[in-house]
């Protein structure tokens, strides 16, 4: 369990240091993120994650921070596909290797939970691709 801004940090550190499979799939509540986080701290941890190599398939609420992130897609190793913004969240779900990382924005005091079960990552996984298969049907 992490809580608060430092120890959400320390949350997506795990997703660059502990991942083997150098792939993370988001379901990213990208306004409530760059409001709590900061663009700065956000621009940070995107161009780390690219420098290490590391992809990420992302599904956002289509927002002005999600467009504007999305433009950037290619240079940080990204693809993100966009909801509805109909269908908004204050929350991210990060899945890679056996992991699932949540993490919510809402309230004064951020937190993140790191769940490593294998089965639970697979779960979640399928569902990222039920989503993602959607999105790119109805496009």
């Amino acid at each position: 369990f992490f809580e608060g801004i430092e120890g959400v940090k320390q949350a997506y550190e795990d997703t660059l240091e502990n991942n083997k499979g150098m792939v993370v799939y988001d379901l990213t509540g990208t306004d409530a993120i760059f409001n709590k986080m900061g663009k700065r701290w956000v621009d940070y941890y995107v161009k780390k994650r690219a420098n290490l190599g590391i992809k990420c398939f992302d599904i956002a609420p289509d927002s002005e921070w999600s467009r504007i992130s999305q433009k950037a897609d290619t240079e940080l190793l990204r693809i993100t596909k966009l909801l509805p913004a109909e269908f908004s969240f204050n929350t991210e779900i990060d899945i890679y290797d056996n992991k699932l990382a949540i993490f919510s924005f809402s309230g004064d005091n951020p937190i993140a939970v790191i769940i490593e079960d294998a089965h639970i990552a697979d779960t979640l996984k399928t569902l990222f691709d039920y989503i993602d298969r959607s999105i790119a049907t109805k496009s």
